[in-house]
């Protein structure tokens, strides 16, 4: 009885008045609609809706007629309703995890805070979110190529309120009041790896990042760190973390999903970037595409060296690391590098910066970012972002650290200024 397709209606003005759905069940129609539900489940909906509202009627025919219009009606507003709204349960779920991680924290704070509450969420809702961040892993390659323009982070270490800190300030202002302004729809977010351990809300840190990912596939971009294998994992903090706050199987979901994370982004195939450093083993991007998935973190080769190397000025060649795994390069190797790949920057991870970041080499083709301020409490050191535009300009957008804000704000300075390179 129920149809979706349009019809020809031979009745008359007053009938069609008539058989217009009522406003009451039009928000019905309209909430289903934005379900993006199959075309099955749509046509059980407007049943259901047919089955209360029309069981009174007794004409048949003009039953009918109704059911048409109305289907008519349906398809009509479920055509106008647009794509990004067709959210399935998926999305609705991300938009739940994302807004207790993010909008329910940060809004109504005129200051932000120096510290944040923990969240936990329920633990089916993590695993089913481990899930479809894996699967939205799976479709991705270890390389990932896109053009600028985006926001690259270093690491964050579980920090979650300067993670919180970074989207807010960065955030447009004039659209606060909407769902979607944590990011900008112009621009990509890349996060370079470490998003786990030493810090106490990993769990938080993690799950806004995998929430933000499987809602903004293509807008998020998140590298594996040295610190999202089972190995650093069990050692440095993400282990007991879940363990005491969840249970052990939730963290080995996440170290399965760690597996398939990709390791390297290419941005207009001249700035690549990675959270540990270059290797004298990687011959071309095509190898790096072709790196198989998953894998955990081998103890040397190509993955190993992507995600523990690290420049070092006495370097005269590839050298062990201190480390334990890995090597360091010097200024020589990085230029062969780059000449040999036809690059103009390298950008990494995976080294505390006391402003945030960093250059090494002869013409500062090498930056290091770190995302995450006061390190462990440890260090006085400033976070930043590096916002590359559209002509590959770099502008670093710096957070300091609290010592460091103190003393500026005594010296009424406590804006510190941006720079801007040109790659």
């Amino acid at each position: 009885i129920v149809s979706m397709e349009s019809t020809g209606s031979t009745t008359s003005k007053n009938d069609k008045k008539e058989n217009t759905i009522p406003k009451d069940h039009q928000r019905y129609l309209q909430s289903i609609a934005e379900q993006g539900l199959s075309e099955k489940q749509n046509r059980k909906k407007l049943q259901t809706l047919f089955d209360r509202y029309l069981k009174p009627q007794q004409n048949e025919s003009k039953t009918l007629d109704i059911q048409k219009e109305w289907g008519r009606q349906f398809k009509e507003g479920l055509a106008n309703v647009p794509k990004k709204d067709l959210n399935d349960e998926t999305n609705f779920i991300m938009d739940v995890i994302i807004y207790y991680l993010y909008y329910d924290i940060v809004s109504d704070r005129q200051k932000y805070p120096k510290s944040v509450p923990f969240v936990d969420l329920p633990i089916e809702m993590i695993e089913f979110l481990i899930k479809k961040a894996q699967k939205v892993f799976e479709d991705e390659k270890a390389l990932i190529q896109f053009e600028a323009p985006v926001k690259i982070f270093g690491d964050i270490h579980g920090q979650y309120t300067d993670l919180l800190h970074m989207f807010k300030e960065m955030s447009d202002k004039n659209k606060q009041e909407q769902m979607d302004y944590i990011i900008s729809k112009n621009t990509r977010y890349l996060f370079m790896g470490d998003y786990v351990n030493r810090g106490k809300q990993s769990c938080e840190v993690i799950c806004l990042l995998f929430a933000l990912k499987v809602r903004y596939p293509q807008q998020i971009i998140i590298l594996r760190g040295n610190h999202e294998s089972q190995a650093i994992t069990r050692i440095y903090g993400f282990f007991d973390e879940i363990k005491r706050r969840y249970k052990i199987s939730l963290w080995q979901g996440f170290y399965n999903c760690f597996n398939h994370m990709p390791l390297v982004a290419l941005i207009d195939e001249k700035i690549m970037c990675m959270h540990g450093g270059i290797s004298k083993d990687m011959h071309s991007f095509e190898q790096i595409e072709q790196i198989p998935k998953p894998t955990d973190v081998p103890d040397s080769g190509l993955v190993a060296d992507l995600l523990w190397n690290d420049p070092d000025d006495d370097a005269r060649d590839w050298e062990e690391n201190e480390r334990g795994c890995g090597f360091v390069f010097g200024r020589k190797q990085l230029e062969e590098f780059l000449r040999r790949h036809d690059l103009d920057l390298i950008c990494r991870g995976h080294q505390v910066m006391e402003d945030g970041y960093g250059f090494f080499g002869k013409n500062k083709q090498l930056v290091t970012i770190f995302s995450a301020k006061n390190y462990c409490g440890d260090f006085d050191n400033d976070a930043a972002v590096m916002n590359v535009d559209q002509d590959l300009m770099c502008k670093f957008i710096t957070f300091k650290g609290d010592a460091k804000k103190n003393a500026a704000k005594n010296k009424g300075n406590a804006k510190k200024n941006s720079k801007q390179y040109y790659f």
